[in-house]
């Protein structure tokens, strides 16, 4: 009876007769499954990444239209001349700095009330609108101001 070798881990076991041959390296078909799995992740990536670019996009024209609008706001709310914000402000303006195509449109609305009690309610409603024909985003803010 012949001998059985001794097997340690790794070593390769065939069931038919004859030498064992030991192989080094991938085969066709290994290689040919390995490349087109990397193929398909490349493609879903490469597929993702106009998206990624459009958002990134339409995130700094939110952020600078958005801006446009808070500037405008802080610039009024902050001038002491109340009497004459409607004259001073009141305006369309087009080509917004940093933001070509798109229009800031300001509103400014006082409103002088008498009440019951004989004090008088001045008001004013400021609102900055900023949009564009070519994106469909449109930022709009009113605040009230009252008279100093």
């Amino acid at each position: 009876m012949p001998a059985v070798p001794e097997l340690g881990v790794g070593d390769a076991v065939s069931l038919m007769p004859g030498p064992v041959a030991v192989r080094d390296g991938f085969t066709l078909i290994e290689v040919v499954v390995a490349v087109l799995l990397v193929g398909i992740a490349l493609l879903g990536m490469g597929a993702a990444v106009p998206t990624l670019i459009r958002t990134a996009g339409d995130s700094e024209i939110s952020f600078l239209t958005l801006n446009a609008v808070e500037d405008r706001l802080q610039l009024i709310l902050l001038d002491p001349r109340y009497a004459q914000l409607d004259s001073l402000y009141d305006d369309v303006v087009e080509d917004v700095p940093y933001l070509p195509g798109f229009e800031r449109t300001t509103s400014i609305e006082r409103t002088v009330t008498a009440t019951e009690n004989g004090r008088i309610l001045d008001v004013t409603r400021i609102t900055v609108t900023v949009d564009s024909e070519i994106h469909p985003l449109v930022v709009s803010r009113t605040v009230a101001r009252a008279a100093p």
